[in-house]
């Protein structure tokens, strides 16, 4: 089986939120020029509370980061005598996010669904349903499990008619509530392979009826609607006590890769593994695809990079040199067709590091 996580680069500021506002709140970007301003990027989530939109790895990497406006000041008059330079991304990040709003989807209007615009979680699951009540024979919808304020969450099993159902893949997105962009790419992924006998691409054709594909577009339907009535920025579920990052909480090196075992921290990997009703959930529904899943691929935002597992090791799998070519083609695919470069390796070989656990 193979694994592969997919980033983008674009993260869109889109909210309906009216609870916590980030009015004047500034992205920044800055870049360590030697192992001195490395360690002084590290230290300014503690000094400054930033919160880390590119964490510091390594010398000449750049880093973003998002402030406040009183953290900022601080920032600027602690650094006048130094070396290190930023530049305002966004000036006003609740100004960005103000601007665009989650549209509405109306039953049965097919076209009032489209990826220009973002989806409340009700809108997106009454799509699901409408779809799958326009194909029956091609898309079946199920439960995979209930979260801590349960809402479900849902699956939608794709199998065209003539497909040669070598194998299974499963597609992931919304494990982090704010990367909206990742149910959206799932959305459009359902929907393109879906219709790939009407785009005239022989490729797209192969694949979409090569496979049995699994389709879980928000893993995290808690927190994704968090995101929207009261935090655009919320990163975890909605575990009682400050929530539980789900991509820290899985059975694989728990504790590592990032994780914080501090309950407040953006990054909680929770009490043990699959603590959480969501992992559990997924775990559970691999394990029943577990004899034909070929390939599990999860989308999120934001950075450039195809990420093959695992983030908590230099070396490599077995399958490493395989899924890398896999990779590398996409990669060279995306660049020609769009002109966007992405970088393709262990989360040490994209990200910069290890990822390790650590106690806050």
């Amino acid at each position: 089986m193979y694994f592969i996580t997919a980033g983008f680069f674009i993260f869109l500021l889109i909210t309906g939120c009216d609870s916590t506002s980030y009015k004047n709140h500034a992205l920044l970007r800055g870049v360590p020029y030697d192992e001195t301003e490395l360690i002084f990027f590290k230290t300014l989530d503690k000094a400054y509370n930033v919160m880390w939109w590119k964490e510091p790895t390594l010398v000449q990497k750049p880093v973003e980061f998002s402030i406040s406006p009183r953290n900022l000041a601080e920032l600027y008059r602690d650094t006048e005598k130094m070396s290190v330079r930023f530049i305002i991304v966004i000036r006003n990040l609740q100004g960005a996010f103000d601007k665009q709003k989650a549209s509405p989807y109306f039953r049965r209007n097919m076209e009032s669904f489209n990826w220009h615009s973002y989806y409340r979680l009700d809108d997106i699951y009454d799509w699901l349903k409408d779809v799958s009540a326009q194909y029956p024979q091609e898309v079946q919808l199920r439960r995979v499990g209930k979260t801590h304020e349960n809402r479900t969450i849902i699956s939608a099993r794709l199998s065209l008619k003539g497909s040669i159902n070598r194998s299974k893949v499963i597609v992931e997105g919304g494990c982090h509530a704010r990367e909206w962009l990742s149910p959206a790419v799932v959305t459009y992924m359902l929907y393109t392979l879906l219709n790939a006998n009407k785009y005239k691409d022989q490729e797209l054709e192969r694949i979409a009826y090569t496979y049995t594909w699994v389709f879980i577009p928000v893993m995290n339907p808690d927190g994704y609607e968090y995101s929207h009535t009261t935090d655009r920025l919320w990163r975890k579920n909605r575990r009682p006590g400050g929530g539980v990052d789900l991509n820290r909480n899985y059975g694989i090196a728990f504790g590592s890769h990032g994780a914080s075992t501090y309950p407040t921290s953006i990054q909680y990997c929770g009490d043990s593994a699959f603590s959480e009703p969501e992992t559990y959930s997924m775990a559970t529904m691999a394990r029943e695809h577990r004899h034909k899943l070929e390939y599990y691929i999860s989308f999120h935002s934001y950075g450039q990079f195809l990420i093959i597992p695992y983030a908590h090791l230099i070396e490599h799998e077995d399958n490493y040199d395989k899924v890398k070519k896999m990779a590398d083609k996409a990669a060279e695919r995306m660049k020609v067709n769009h002109g966007i470069t992405y970088k393709s390796g262990t989360a040490y070989e994209t990200v910069g590091k290890i990822l390790g656990v650590w106690n806050e």
